[in-house]
């Protein structure tokens, strides 16, 4: 990951998708949430071929103090050509053929008068159509989520950051965090729980994902002090309106919506958030448990008596009996001890998991612990 939000497969794919429409001389309208990860603008400089600074220009709306469409080119010709060029750029043509191959970053950070700015995209998308491709300037507003934008038509391509991230991304994202705020810490079946919860409940919010990636495991199983600290310092997140993108609070992975976890219709409720954190527990809990069961079976099939009645119904096969049945048929059949604990143990994760109920962190630690026994068990636990 490079350290960069940027470089994640998700992210990446969505700056590759304006650098497109920016190199084919296309007006650029760019709206994105506040959790959006920063840097946005240097990234995309970075990976397009024209990254040179003679290039690229950025400016932000509010230094420009105009009243209206004519003064906003006369303003932005003086910032942006050299004096020669000029008199001759007094409307949005001659501006527009005077900036060559340049890319105009426009930081619309004042809202006021984005109705001017509102022209100056309808101006552009007809006057860079009637240059070649590869004449064309670039122009790229990043706009506020909430601002109204131009339907997407010939000249004017519309990008929003939603459904960018993957739960893939955010889950490397945490991963790499972890890995270097710990560097001699293993993996192990702690560890992947750990990223697996917060990439859970970070949801597609990249900051919230580094917020969480930095807690421990017993931090992250009960995660409500973490998700108000959080939201105490991010404004967007106050209040009691209805989740929203524009907002930052509602988004969507894998292409279902998902409310912020910190939003207050969700960190009020506590079942929520422990649903949340049962769900990242879920998917690293259950294959290790399934691993175990099919790794002690070996060792204790000669202390089952087949066939066996289940509330599932005759068992014959011994990798078809689950946990528990497999508990309640070897009691007192002279398992090891060390055996017979670690299959209690497992037996009532699986209960817990099956009843959707967190696993406490102690208990995951158990599982994780390697066993300290004399009955000839490897000795080979909680690596994934």
């Amino acid at each position: 990951m490079n350290g960069s939000p940027w470089t994640l497969p998700g992210p990446s794919r969505f700056l590759m998708g304006i650098l497109a429409a920016i190199e084919s001389g296309e007006c650029v309208v760019l709206q994105a949430p506040p959790h959006t990860p920063p840097g946005i603008a240097e990234a995309l400089q970075r990976m397009s071929r024209d990254s040179d600074a003679r290039y690229w220009h950025r400016v932000r709306s509010s230094e420009f103090d105009a009243e209206d469409l004519y003064a906003i080119v006369d303003l932005l010709a003086r910032r942006l050509l050299p004096e020669a060029a000029r008199e001759s750029s007094c409307d949005i043509g001659s501006f527009v053929e005077s900036l060559g191959d340049k890319v105009v970053w426009i930081e619309i950070d004042c809202v006021n008068r984005w109705s001017h700015w509102l022209e100056l995209i309808e101006g552009l998308r007809t006057e860079l159509h009637r240059l070649h491709e590869a004449d064309r300037p670039a122009f790229c507003f990043h706009a506020g989520p909430s601002l109204s934008v131009p339907s997407e038509e010939i000249g004017v391509s519309i990008h929003r950051f939603r459904g960018v991230l993957s739960r893939t991304d955010v889950t490397t994202a945490v991963r790499e965090h972890r890995r270097a705020a710990r560097p001699s810490a293993a993996t192990c079946l702690a560890e992947e729980t750990a990223v697996a919860v917060a990439a859970i409940l970070a949801g597609a919010d990249y900051r919230l994902a580094e917020h969480l990636a930095a807690l421990d495991l017993r931090d992250l199983l009960e995660p409500l002090a973490a998700l108000n600290a959080y939201a105490a310092g991010q404004p967007w997140l106050g209040g009691t309106d209805e989740p929203d993108w524009a907002r930052g609070t509602l988004d969507t992975i894998g292409g279902e919506s998902v409310v912020h976890s910190a939003h207050p219709s969700i960190a009020g409720r506590p079942q929520h958030i422990g649903r949340l954190v049962w769900e990242g527990q879920l998917g690293v809990l259950f294959p290790y448990l399934e691993k175990r069961r099919l790794a002690l079976l070996e060792i204790v099939g000669p202390q089952l008596r087949l066939p066996v009645e289940t509330p599932a119904g005759v068992v014959t096969d011994p990798l078809d009996l689950e946990l528990g049945p497999l508990v309640y048929h070897l009691k007192g059949r002279g398992v090891p001890r060390g055996v017979w604990n670690e299959l209690v143990t497992l037996r009532n994760v699986r209960h817990l998991l099956a009843h959707v109920e967190v696993v406490p962190v102690d208990t995951v630690l158990d599982l994780q612990r390697a066993p300290d026994w004399d009955d000839g068990v490897p000795a080979i636990r909680g690596s994934l």
